[in-house]
């Protein structure tokens, strides 16, 4: 699941001398058997044609039987987190990574690893040639957008 437009939107909307904005949130995602929770991150560049993004995600991590069992009633994530812990506004207070860590890791810092992948699009493009010219190999990997 890729983060909304209107998160973006927003992000940029905030601070009009911005080049880029961020927008962030997070998405569970079955994988085999597994219900696994990430952050998704895209970043756009002011002025760029609509679409042209840079998407990543943090790291996941396997929710837990407990936690699983209430979403399967329908609630939200951060609902189901504060019925469980007795904490109120986990969505304030690092997410479920902090609780599930015993506030070792919260969302934040999970998410930040999201924004590097992210930027690769609006990176300095140099072709192969280019590469094998400055670096003097006869072979370079290279992921070219």
């Amino acid at each position: 699941r890729r983060p909304t437009v209107p998160s973006l939107s927003a992000s940029l909307a905030a601070v009009p001398e911005a080049t880029f904005g961020v927008g962030a949130e997070g998405g569970l995602e079955s994988v085999g058997d597994l219900l696994m929770e990430a952050g998704w991150i895209v970043i756009a560049r002011r002025g760029d044609p609509p679409g042209q993004l840079g998407v990543g995600s943090s790291a996941r991590f396997q929710v837990p039987p407990a936690v699983c069992r209430g979403l399967q009633t329908g609630a939200e994530l951060g609902t189901v987190m504060s019925d469980l812990s007795g904490v109120q506004d986990v969505g304030k207070k690092g997410g479920a990574h902090a609780l599930l860590t015993n506030y070792a890791i919260d969302r934040s810092a999970c998410y930040h690893q999201g924004i590097s992948p992210c930027s690769l699009p609006f990176c300095r493009r140099r072709s192969l040639l280019e590469v094998k010219q400055f670096t003097g190999l006869e072979r370079s990997v290279l992921f070219i957008y």
